[in-house]
């Protein structure tokens, strides 16, 4: 459960909870797990400011700014689990 809380903060959504899980067996090696989350509200970033890098090559300054792979994506979790 535990990895699952973790999913939804690493995509903003600090408040999510577990409302309710149930896990049932399903043979020798395996099992059903159902989950309910409370998302809550996501927390958004409106914009980030980031200076001091200009003594840097330009390869290190652009590594040091948020893209899509980062925590600042702003798809749900529902969104991101989608392939």
């Amino acid at each position: 459960m535990r990895r699952i809380l973790r999913f939804y903060e690493s995509r903003g959504y600090y408040q999510a909870r577990i409302v309710r899980n149930q896990v049932t067996p399903q043979n020798a090696n395996g099992v059903a797990l159902e989950v309910e989350i409370a998302e809550g509200d996501p927390t958004r970033v409106g914009a980030i400011d980031i200076s001091g890098l200009d003594a840097l090559p330009e390869a290190d300054r652009s590594s040091a700014r948020p893209n899509r792979r980062s925590p600042w994506d702003s798809r749900s979790p529902r969104e991101a689990g989608r392939r």
